[in-house]
């Protein structure tokens, strides 16, 4: 079994005593108040108390004002951030209601040109594309103004 001594020829624990003696003697050199001086709880066990240092106040008004300073500088820059969300979503949901209106406008006259297209070719003739095209324009400016009104009714 190793030797628990250091290189001193002590042990480790010689050195942990020696220092408790030593703030032993520290605290008992130091004056502390008479148990009659300090306030006592329910039980009947006195409060510590602290000494009032003007400095230490000084410093924790200073660090107060420092925290509300940088909390109210962080909630302005979430604010900011936020409205600039908003503007973002709001900016981007009123291009996606546009190109909806937009590919209603243009997509049901081509669908039923389409529609047209086919019938005309079925049947030999050259008539119903156009009348398609024109019914298709009908629809899709009528399915735009129902998107527009019921987009209105939300708001």
């Amino acid at each position: 079994m190793p030797d628990e001594r250091d290189n001193g020829g002590r042990f480790p624990s010689d050195d942990a005593e020696e220092r408790f003696r030593k703030i032993r003697e520290e605290l008992e050199a130091m004056k502390l108040p008479d148990e009659d001086e300090l306030p006592r709880l329910e039980n009947d066990k006195p409060l510590p108390t602290l000494p009032h240092v003007d400095e230490f106040d000084a410093r924790l008004s200073a660090l107060e004002e420092n925290a509300r300073n940088t909390k109210s500088r962080i909630e302005a820059t979430k604010q900011q951030e936020q409205r600039a969300l908003d503007a973002d979503r709001s900016s981007a949901r009123g291009l996606g209601f546009g190109l909806s209106i937009a590919y209603t406008i243009i997509g049901f006259p081509m669908l039923g040109a389409g529609v047209g297209w086919l019938i005309d070719r079925q049947n030999g003739t050259n008539n119903w594309m156009g009348l398609m095209t024109v019914l298709g324009a009908g629809l899709g400016v009528f399915a735009a103004i129902l998107m527009l009104n019921r987009t209105n009714r939300i708001k």
